[in-house]
């Protein structure tokens, strides 16, 4: 799995909110990604409904890896 940004203590750690505003205003949808977004995809690729996904690379960042301005 290929997260982007998460909005977590974490990220706001590690970023000065000026950074983090930077960061959010380059995703194209505009805001970071919440944790349970994250989690949802994991308890999905780890779950008994993926009856077919496997070694996959799956990018969750909100179109940051292919929208370029």
């Amino acid at each position: 799995m290929c997260p982007g940004y998460v909005e977590t203590e974490l990220t706001r750690q590690n970023n000065s909110p000026a950074d983090v505003e930077r960061i959010t205003a380059a995703v194209p949808l505009r805001r970071l990604a919440q944790p349970r977004e994250i989690a949802r995809l994991v308890t999905f690729l780890a779950g008994e409904e993926n009856t077919y996904i496997t070694g996959q690379l799956v990018v969750i960042d909100g179109g940051s890896s292919v929208f370029k301005p």
